[in-house]
């Protein structure tokens, strides 16, 4: 599974590519057919273990991994994007 997911995450480096649609709608296709939780934890042990796909790997978090949400409603994790292309991720928690 890890070497599946690792093998579609370079269609997600440019997300105006012409095949980033069509790759983020297999691997969602991918996560419905096993379970979610299974799906997930490849993605963060490709996180985890592969420096060189980080980038596209969070691209596909950022866009697909469900918000943190505190009791009161607010978002308990942000992502702002900056303009080395990297994101920052702030927890509202400690804030």
């Amino acid at each position: 599974m890890k070497s599946f997911v690792l093998a579609l995450l370079p269609g997600l480096e440019e997300e105006t590519g012409e095949f980033f649609d069509q790759v983020l709608n297999l691997l969602d296709q991918l996560s419905t057919t096993v379970s979610l939780s299974f799906f997930l934890e490849n993605v963060w042990l490709i996180l985890l273990t592969m420096p060189p796909v980080r980038g596209t790997a969070l691209t596909l978090v950022s866009r697909r991994v469900p918000r943190l949400v505190a009791d009161n409603g607010t978002s308990l994790v942000e992502v702002y994007p900056k303009a080395d292309g990297y994101d920052r991720f702030c927890n509202n928690a400690w804030a």
